[in-house]
């Protein structure tokens, strides 16, 4: 394994290490089943189903990152794509090439400390889906580096919040002073001292084709703390 790349208790603020690949969960296993009373064929959904192992479930630490673009895409200190950022989707050789270009220009804007991003690449955080599904999983990420290290993690949210984003974010506990709405910034991008990367749920080993299994541990856990009892309002 790379020094840059280690598993387990995240570094300090003084870290020479480019990323860190920090364990969440072990292996899990799914058995997906379809109902299919007239026998009709399947075709390549067949492929999908019966059991299914999934990885372990990890996230990414990257220390000296930038967020590119106006639908953000990271980039390390080496100007390798954090793909965590752009999961399920394959960058051109042009849009890569951009994107490691405007790396080296001088950051626009920069954050201290760690961050997770709520909007990526996939511009999915306005889909009720992708944000129960995609956004709101990389929460478990930040708080499990929160307790690790003892550092406070600032989420980066869109600029625009529905109210059930709102309210989800607000079941979840994350405090207003916490949140960093989002606006694109041009040139060398936002510099982010410490970036996490987690994709809670995407399995894509079966040919080319990208499949979507839900890893039953962060949709259990997300569960659990979107299920708390909370103090009734005033109104």
């Amino acid at each position: 394994m790379p020094p840059e790349l280690r598993h387990g208790r995240p570094a300090g603020p003084g870290s020479t290490a480019v990323r860190e690949s920090v364990a969440l969960h072990g292996r899990d296993r799914l058995h997906y089943r379809i109902a299919n009373p007239r026998q009709q064929p399947l075709g390549r959904i067949e492929a999908f189903l019966g059991p299914i192992e999934l990885d372990p479930q990890t996230y990414v630490l990257v220390h000296g990152a930038r967020l590119l673009s106006e639908a953000p895409v990271g980039l390390d200190r080496r100007r390798e794509i954090v793909r965590e950022t752009h999961h399920l989707q394959e960058l051109s050789r042009r849009r890569r090439a951009g994107l490691q270009l405007r790396s080296l220009l001088p950051a626009r804007e920069r954050i201290s400390g760690a961050v997770v991003a709520l909007v990526d690449g996939r511009r999915w955080s306005a889909s009720h889906y992708h944000w129960f599904l995609d956004c709101l999983p990389r929460l478990l990420a930040a708080a499990d580096h929160e307790q690790r290290s003892g550092e406070r993690v600032r989420v980066i949210v869109p600029a625009s919040l529905s109210r059930w984003q709102e309210e989800s974010l607000a079941l979840l506990g994350l405090a207003a002073d916490l949140r960093l709405p989002f606006s694109p910034v041009g040139g060398g991008g936002l510099a982010v001292e410490r970036l996490i990367g987690y994709v809670a749920h995407r399995w894509h080993r079966l040919g080319d084709a990208p499949f979507d299994a839900a890893s039953p541990w962060a949709i259990g856990r997300l569960s659990e703390l979107l299920g708390r009892p909370v103090p009734a309002g005033n109104d």
